[in-house]
């Protein structure tokens, strides 16, 4: 039925890592630190994260030859991490004298 069902794992390793900042912003005592489990949500979302995201960039690697991988990844990161720069400056310089 569903192609990619690691997709699960991967939200709730973002979802653990959410928990833990927000907590942090609000300036409040995250409810896992009263069970000695503080290190539970942020660091082991993280943990899940790049180790599903390794295992499903591992296996694509094998698929692929090299050289078809790496030019699927920069196309796939470049063009959004170029944009989000841009905006970035943009809105730095329209709200701050920084620039």
């Amino acid at each position: 039925m569903f192609r990619n069902n690691g997709t699960i794992v991967r939200y709730i390793a973002a979802y653990l890592v959410i928990i833990q900042h927000a907590y942090m912003l609000a300036r409040e005592h995250d409810p896992f630190t009263l069970f000695r489990f503080h290190w539970w949500t942020g660091q082991t979302g993280v943990l899940i994260f790049f180790a599903f995201s390794g295992y499903i960039l591992t296996t694509r690697l094998y698929k692929d030859n090299i050289y078809d991988f790496v030019f699927h990844r920069l196309f796939r990161i470049y063009p959004l991490l170029i944009a989000v720069n841009v905006i970035t400056v943009a809105l730095m310089w329209c709200f701050t004298k920084v620039l």
